[in-house]
């Protein structure tokens, strides 16, 4: 009697089952996504892109579910047939914005994803541009940063996202398991 008790004591207090990087877009997985989108739409801003230090990471699971938070914002409807393939692409988004602090501005100009020793170069890369004023308006400073996509097999434990900066040189983030653990 003792051992089922433990047992079932266990199994209430095990923790809740983690997300996993969704890698396909079935009718079902987009179905998700909207419904994700609706439940956890807050005016438009109830959730936002997945944050690995100063990276943001975007999947097509949470692309969908942003366009359906932002359509429930703007009392529409969404539904799969409304999604776009681009959206919907097997692609690991990812952006690192420059900032500007009072030690001065940081920039990148570079992404790519280290797998194993193996360089994987974004499919597609865009540069963006953060412009900096003072309390009156006045510019501060320029910063860039940068947008790129990947394929969504990058998004695995182990691997490490290298930024590059304006200066050349580079810092890595580790995609962890506990990382992927909580992204769809």
């Amino acid at each position: 009697m003792q051992t089922r008790v433990l047992v079932a004591v266990l199994f209430l207090c095990a923790p809740a089952a983690h997300a996993q990087v969704v890698t396909e877009m079935t009718a079902e997985a987009t179905a998700k996504a909207i419904a994700f989108g609706y439940e956890n739409a807050n005016g438009g801003r109830g959730f936002a892109a997945y944050r690995l230090k100063d990276v943001s990471v975007s999947t097509p699971f949470l692309r969908i579910a942003l366009r359906a938070a932002d359509a429930k914002s703007k009392f529409l409807a969404l539904d799969a047939a409304a999604i776009t393939k681009e959206t919907a692409a097997p692609m690991a988004v990812l952006e690192v914005k420059g900032f500007h602090e009072s030690f001065g501005t940081i920039s990148f100009k570079h992404m790519v994803v280290l797998v194993g020793e193996e360089i994987v170069q974004p499919t597609a890369i865009h540069e963006t541009t953060q412009e900096w004023t003072n309390g009156l308006g006045a510019h501060v400073a320029t910063t860039t940063g940068v947008i790129a996509s990947f394929p969504i097999s990058v998004l695995a434990p182990g691997n490490r996202v290298r930024v590059v900066f304006d200066n050349g040189r580079f810092g890595d983030r580790v995609l962890t398991a506990d990382f992927l653990s909580t992204i769809q």
